[in-house]
Formats: C-alpha cells, structure tokens, sequence
C-alpha cells in the first residue's frame, strides 16, 4: 500500500529543526518588483509564517532566494532577508540580482544559477542539476518541489482521462501542440490540458492535481538548454501520485532509478504508447503512482533544507572562513579589484551561454525545434 495523499501532504509541511550555522547567512533580493511581492516579509525580522502560505507568489528567482530563507530560517538557522549585498557577510542571490549592481565584492556570495549562464560575480555557485557541476566550487541543490500542491485524488484509481503540461504552450515540443495528438488523445478517452504560467511570472498557477491523471513534460528548444533544467516537473509529478511522460533531460536522467520513475518520450507516437500501456495495464499505473509518492520523499522540504545546510556550512568552513580572516580594507580592495575581471568574464559566459542556446534570448532559446 503507497502513501495516501493526505500523508503525502504532511511529509511535504513536515519542518525538522536544523543543527545552527556558525554565521548569519543573508539571503538578498534585489529586484523591486518581486520584493514588493513579499513585502510583509522585508518590513520585520521576525518569524516569517510557513513557505505554503505564499503558493501562488513563486517564480524562479523568489523560489531559490525568499522560499530558501523562510525555509531555513523556520528550521533554526539564523537566516536574514536584505535587498543589498551585506559588507562582510555571507550573502545568497541569483544570477540575475548579481547583474544589478549593489557591490557584491563587499560580501561572500554563493550564487544561484538557475537556468542561467555561469555566474562569474560570485565566489561559489549553487546549481540545480548535477550535471552543471563543472568546479569544485559548484554545489547541486535540487529546487524546492511546489509548495501547497494538492496531490490526485486517492479515489481516482486508476483512471486516466487527464492529462496537463504545466507551463507555457509554447514551450511543449511541436508535433505535441497540434490538433492531431490531441485528436488522438480524445480517441483513447484522455483530454489535454495545458496550465500556462502568469505573464508577470508571479504567482504560477496548477496547485491543485487532484483530477490530473498523468503529466506531459517535453519541452522544446536547443539540448543545452534542457541540460540546465531541474526535476521539479518530475517531482511535482511524483509528489502528485501521476505517472509522467518526460522528454529527454540531464536532470530527469539523474534522478531516475527505475523505470517506474517516468516514461521517456521524444515524439506523439511514443508518447501514445505509453499512456495505451498505462490503459491496458491498470497495475503498471497503480505501481508507478506508488512508486512516485515514495520517491518524492527524497525531495520533501525537509531532505533540500537539510542539503541546503550542508552546502552552507561547507562553504562557510572551507571558503567564508578564510575570507573573513582578512582585513575589511584587503576585503575591499581585493574585492573591487577581482569584480572587474568578474565583471569581463560575466560577459564571456553569458555569449557563451547564448551560442550553446541556440539563440540570443530566451524566446529564440526555447523556440521548438
């Protein structure tokens, strides 16, 4: 007998207490208008209430920096929220807050990469993918799962009559955005659904999987830019109970085990295939949705805040430490000094980053091909 979803729903709030660090880390958002949707957490220092409470605010840059805090800082680590690099201070931020300015030389910073070029204006980087650890100073974190997700209905059995992309249209692969797939789908009794993102990129629709039967998750665009890509469609799959239907991934690949993990799919007949399999054998889907819950218990908050502390105080021990041994004004210097190579660099890997894209921009990046 699998997890039901009520326990799947209680692993997922669970919030073990965390060993303290040694310092203070501070986690910095530099951008106005995704602080401003957070306010109330800038304007006190206090406990902040659980990272749920704010399910329809997350995009990519708000998820690795205000979930990482509340998450942390919930959990016992003295974990602080800025909008400026703190002189001295171990500071967290993303690629992009680095690109704004605000002195980042001033501070130690672990940046977060996300689906971005190789931050440069950084001391270390963390990376949601293993395959992206390319340096010793390169630490894989897996991204948090969706917070407050309402997993399928236990009742729905092993029923498949609905199946959703989360995320925008225009990133599913061709030949799965045409009236043909769908008209196939419709003859094996299944309707298709897509749950597009908000335009200002805050506040992310598709909390509630409790009528999802299965998840469809190929998405277009160049190879490298599937390389920089997390799991979280997978472990949102997985948290859900749905089995899913994967394009070819680094960070899906990683992650699988077995093959009741996801079926891996590249075109509309295998994706066909796979879901008449899932019909016509009604175990094959109760054990994959069993095995999805079960998995999904390697990525609860709980397990990432518990990674997220080990990483933490790694660099704090081999990187932060000696740092902060040198004098404020050889920090200064030296720093200043280092952000302009940095800041060179910063531009080499990022026309890097866009040539191995496949194009100048994410629109050109992600077109499907």
């Amino acid at each position: 007998m699998g997890l039901t979803a009520n326990e799947m729903i209680r692993a997922m709030g669970a919030e073990t207490a965390l060993e303290r660090l040694s310092v203070p880390v501070w986690f910095v958002m530099r951008d106005t208008r995704r602080r401003a949707a957070f306010a109330e957490l800038f304007e006190t220092s206090g406990m902040p209430p659980a990272a749920s409470v704010f399910w329809n605010r997350w995009d990519g840059e708000t998820a690795w920096i205000i979930n990482t805090y509340i998450q942390l800082k919930r959990r016992g680590i003295d974990a602080r929220l800025t909008d400026r690099f703190v002189p001295g201070g171990l500071c967290v931020a993303t690629y992009d807050d680095l690109r704004r300015g605000g002195m980042p030389w001033r501070s130690y910073v672990l940046g977060c990469r996300m689906d971005r070029a190789r931050p440069t204006l950084c001391e270390e980087v963390i990376v949601q993918n293993r395959t992206r650890c390319e340096r010793p100073t390169d630490h894989y974190v897996a991204h948090w799962p969706q917070l407050s997700l309402r997993p399928r209905d236990d009742d729905r059995g092993e029923r498949l009559e609905n199946m959703v992309f989360h995320g925008e249209a225009d990133n599913i692969q061709q030949e799965f955005r045409g009236e043909r797939f769908r008209d196939a789908l419709k003859e094996l009794g299944i309707a298709f659904v897509v749950h597009g993102l908000t335009r200002n990129r805050i506040g992310v629709s598709g909390r509630d999987w409790s009528q999802t039967d299965a998840v469809l998750a190929v998405r277009g665009g160049s190879e490298y830019f599937r390389s920089v890509k997390p799991a979280l469609k997978l472990v949102n799959s997985w948290q859900a109970g749905c089995p899913a239907l994967l394009g070819v991934e680094a960070g899906y690949r990683e992650e699988r085990k077995s093959e009741l993990d996801y079926f891996e799919v590249t075109t509309a007949e295998g994706a066909l295939l796979a879901l008449r399999r899932l019909k016509e054998a009604p175990g094959l889907y109760r054990a994959m949705s069993e095995n999805g819950r079960k998995r999904a218990l390697e990525h609860t908050p709980d397990v990432i805040a518990k990674r997220w502390r080990e990483v933490l105080a790694g660099v704090i021990e081999n990187g932060y430490a000696k740092w902060s041994k040198r004098s404020g004004i050889s920090r200064l210097w030296a720093g200043a000094a280092r952000h302009v190579g940095r800041t060179v660099m910063h531009k080499v890997e990022r026309e890097k980053f866009w040539r191995a894209l496949g194009g100048r921009g994410y629109k050109a990046a992600t077109a499907v091909k």
